[in-house]
C-alpha cells in the first residue's frame, strides 16, 4: 500500500481512501462497516483470516530495496555492493549484515550504527573501526575479543572498560609489550583454527529459545543442542490462577469496565497468565476494540511471524514472459505473486 488511508482489506493499493476489500465506500459507509469489523472478537477473527487470504492473492515486490545496487537482501536502503543485508541502510561493501545504519567494508556484523568500517563478527557497535569479534563495542578502534568496552583503543579480550589503550583481558600493558602479547595469542588461536570465530556458544547466559535469535531463526530444541546452544526448558510466569476463564473473556469492550485491571487472564494458545494494564485498556477502549485472547508474548509471536525471514531463495518473476531473477524472501512454497522491480512498477503503480 502506498500513500493510503482508511482502507481495511486492501492490497496492491494506490491513493485510495475509504475503502475495505479494495471496493470504495463513503465515508459514512465505511465508518459503518468499520465498526462492524471491530465490533467483537469473533468478527476480529473472521477478519484475521480475511487478511491471510488477501496477502496470499497480493503482488508483492521481489524485496524492500530502495536505491541499491548490487544487493541482496530486504528491508535495504542505498546499499551498495553487498548481499545477505536485512533491514540496513546506507550501506557499502558490507555482506551478512542485520540490522545497521552506514557501515562500510563490514561482514557478519548485526546492530551496527553510525559509521561503522572495517568490523567484523561484531554485535551491537556505534562508530567503531577495525574491530574482530566483540559484543557492545561502542566508539572503539582495535579492539578485539571484547565485550561492553567504550571508546578504547588497541585492547583485546577486554570486559567493561572505557577509554583505555594497550590492555589485554583488563590489564594495562605498553605499547611494545600489548603488540607482543596479541601477537602470541593471536598466532596460537590461528593454529588452534578459531581465530575470527564468534564467542562459543556454550558462554551465553541465555537459551536460544529466550532470545531474539529464536524470533530470526527459529529451531527446535534437539536442533539448539546439536549446535551447542543453551536451551531454557523452564518457562516464567504463572498457569492457572486466572479469575476469567477462557470461555467466559468478554466478546466487546463494552461489557469491560475498570475492574478488568484487577482480573486475571488466561491466554488461549500459551495457557499462560497475563493481566491487562491502564494503558491498554484505555487505548482498547478509545479505538472501539474488544480485549485480546492472547498474552503479549504470543501476540509478539503473531506479527513477527507476518514478517519474512531473514533468508534468501533465488527465483524467477513470476509475469508471464519476463525472464527476470532475483535473490528474495519469499520462499517457493509461499502463495502470493512475486514480481520483480520492472514488471511491480508496471503493475502496481
Amino acid at each position: 500500500m502506498r500513500n493510503c488511508q482508511n482502507c481495511i482489506l486492501c492490497s496492491n493499493g494506490r491513493n485510495l481512501n475509504y475503502c475495505i476489500e479494495n471496493v470504495q465506500y463513503t465515508k459514512e459507509e465505511y465508518e459503518k462497516r468499520k465498526i462492524e469489523i471491530f465490533a467483537n472478537h469473533k468478527s476480529l477473527e473472521q477478519t484475521r483470516e480475511k487478511y491471510k487470504q488477501a496477502r496470499a492473492k497480493a503482488i508483492v515486490k521481489y524485496a524492500s530495496s530502495v536505491k541499491c545496487n548490487n544487493a541482496t537482501g530486504d528491508y535495504i536502503h542505498n546499499c551498495h555492493d553487498g548481499v545477505n543485508l536485512f533491514d540496513v541502510r546506507n550501506s557499502k561493501n558490507c555482506s551478512y549484515v542485520a540490522d545497521g545504519e552506514d557501515p562500510t567494508d563490514c561482514q557478519d556484523v548485526n546492530n551496527m550504527y553510525f559509521n561503522a568500517e572495517r568490523c567484523y563478527n561484531i554485535m551491537g557497535s556505534l562508530q567503531s573501526t577495525n574491530c574482530i569479534v566483540g559484543v557492545f563495542i561502542m566508539y572503539c578502534s582495535e579492539t578485539h575479543y571484547s565485550d561492553s568496552c567504550y571508546n578504547c583503543t588497541n585492547c583485546f579480550g577486554c570486559v567493561g572498560l572505557n577509554k583505555k589503550n594497550y590492555f589485554i583481558l583488563n590489564k594495562q600493558y605498553t605499547k611494545e609489550e600489548y603488540f607482543k602479547v596479541k601477537e602470541e595469542i593471536v598466532t596460537q588461536l590461528k593454529k588452534d583454527g578459531i581465530y575470527g570465530d564468534y564467542f562459543p556458544p556454550k558462554i551465553s547466559p541465555f537459551g536460544h529459545n529466550e532470545t531474539l535469535a529464536q524470533e530470526y531463526f527459529p529451531i527446535t530444541e534437539k536442533e539448539a543442542t546439536e549446535k551447542g546452544f543453551n536451551w531454557q526448558t523452564k518457562t516464567s510466569g504463572t498457569y492457572d490462577k486466572e479469575t476469567i476463564k477462557e470461555e467466559n473473556m468478554p466478546e466487546t469492550i463494552e461489557e469491560v469496565t475498570e475492574d478488568i485491571l484487577n482480573q486475571i487472564l488466561v491466554c488461549k494458545d500459551c495457557k499462560k497468565n497475563f493481566r491487562i494494564t491502564k494503558g491498554e485498556f484505555d487505548f482498547y477502549k478509545r479505538m472501539n476494540i474488544p480485549l485480546p485472547h492472547k498474552d503479549f508474548e504470543c501476540r509478539h509471536q503473531d506479527r513477527m511471524r507476518k514478517r519474512n525471514p531473514r533468508k534468501l531463495w533465488h527465483r524467477k518473476c513470476m509475469k508471464e514472459g519476463c525472464q527476470n531473477e532475483f535473490e528474495t524472501t519469499y520462499s517457493p512454497e509461499r502463495p502470493e505473486v512475486i514480481y520483480c522491480e520492472t514488471c511491480y512498477q508496471q503493475e502496481v503503480y
